[in-house]
């Protein structure tokens, strides 16, 4: 089984997409720009087409008040992050039944292969490497268990278990997040606190999602402090650069 996998940017591109497209579901993340979770959900609820479709709250907020907000939008479930992959497909499975040719709306969450009937990513092994390679495998995996900054066995949560797909993970967060030192700058420069909410938001969720957790931790205070617009932004920026750059060095080991 196959999941086809659609990323909107916020609540209101999602409700835009779907007056274009028929969805067996949504991945609803709470915390979003221009339009959020709650936002979007409770606008979709409006709708007499869409009052059936299953909506999944994806959010770090896992508090009893926050599950109640859910559902007083018209959430039907909530997972909360970071993800645990055994509670989401269990989730998905309990609330979504895929028709033909549809597609899930998801925050950044990519998922292929998938067994259906287990909702696990599928591996395939062989018995035919040759000793240079297992031992090479062998030492890749000593060392990602010794990294500064990242708790791999917290962060193979995220993908069962899946090194390689980890590792793919890992090397993916390194590509796309070295600029941002120098984008959320510019985002303060140009007192731009709303782009600058987001990036650190993102940071949080991928930092949290692969067992980054110092990281995770400095990003979310750095997040809290553009929503209010503190004087602390700047000190809380310099602690996420920091455990940022110890980030950096250790996925450069691998």
């Amino acid at each position: 089984m196959v999941i086809l996998v659609e990323t909107a940017d916020n609540g209101l591109d999602a409700i835009t997409r779907l007056n274009y497209i028929e969805y067996d579901g949504i991945l609803m993340d709470c915390q979003m720009p221009v339009m959020d979770g709650y936002e979007a959900t409770k606008q979709i609820r409006e709708q007499e087409k869409w009052k059936d479709l299953p909506i999944i709250a994806m959010t770090a907020n896992v508090m009893k008040g926050d599950r109640e907000k859910t559902k007083a939008v018209g959430m039907n479930a909530h997972v909360g992050k970071p993800i645990n992959l055994s509670e989401l497909f269990n989730t998905m499975a309990e609330w979504i039944k895929p028709g033909k040719n549809r597609h899930l709306i998801t925050d950044n969450l990519e998922l292929k292969n998938i067994d259906s009937n287990k909702f696990s990513f599928n591996t395939v092994e062989t018995s035919h490497k040759k000793d240079g390679q297992e031992n090479q495998a062998d030492n890749y995996k000593k060392s990602l268990f010794e990294l500064p900054g990242i708790d791999a066995s917290e962060g193979l949560k995220t993908t069962a278990n899946n090194e390689a797909l980890y590792g793919r993970l890992l090397n993916k967060f390194s590509d796309n997040q070295q600029n941002f030192s120098q984008e959320f700058k510019a985002h303060l420069e140009n007192e731009d606190y709303i782009s600058a909410t987001k990036l650190a938001h993102t940071l949080k969720g991928l930092s949290a999602n692969l067992g980054m957790k110092d990281l995770q931790q400095a990003s979310l205070e750095l997040e809290m402090a553009c929503r209010e617009n503190s004087d602390d932004v700047q000190i809380k920026f310099a602690q996420v650069k920091d455990r940022l750059n110890i980030v950096f060095n250790s996925l450069s080991q691998l």
